[in-house]
């Protein structure tokens, strides 16, 4: 497990730059390596603070985890049924609430069987809240085969697959 501690370990260091990092955190009774938060708030005024005209906040969670064997479709129906329900549970729509994205890494030293890397590329999760008056959230899945150096993603994740390159 040296070389998949190793990639954690740099993982948090390259996202600690933008996320508040956690871990080895427990999350809905599942214990995650790495649990990053990225909160950003926007607001226009006019000519005072004390005269907003709008703000919106954007959200971004980092949840990644790692495998002690090769992952399997059961691993990945498993992991995107947890960021699932932990996209339920943390994302508060309103009015100023524009867009919350989850981002789930699982890591694998040995690899990802062919029907889990389909599963993962098949997975979709996008959700608008009142018709987009109150945001949206997408969720992007990545898979890190640190064995072989490749890199898998669902549709939303394919943009930001290559920060995750081992």
């Amino acid at each position: 497990m040296k070389k998949g501690s190793d990639y954690l370990a740099k993982l948090a260091q390259r996202l600690s730059g933008y996320f508040d990092v956690e871990t080895d955190k427990i999350l809905r009774d599942r214990k995650v390596d790495i649990f990053a938060a990225f909160r950003q708030t926007n607001e226009k005024y006019f000519f005072t603070r004390s005269i907003r005209v709008y703000g919106y906040n954007n959200y971004e969670y980092c949840i990644v985890q790692q495998l002690s064997e090769t992952g399997q479709s059961a691993d990945i129906a498993a992991f995107t049924g947890f960021l699932t329900e932990l996209a339920e549970e943390l994302v508060r729509p309103s009015a100023e609430h524009m867009s919350t994205y989850f981002t789930g890494i699982l890591v694998s030293e040995t690899g990802f069987s062919p029907e889990a890397v389909a599963a993962a590329q098949r997975f979709v999760y996008a959700r608008n809240f009142a018709w987009g008056w109150r945001g949206w959230c997408d969720i992007r899945l990545i898979l890190v085969d640190l064995g072989s150096g490749e890199v898998y993603a669902n549709r939303k994740g394919k943009g930001v697959m290559r920060h995750y390159r081992p």
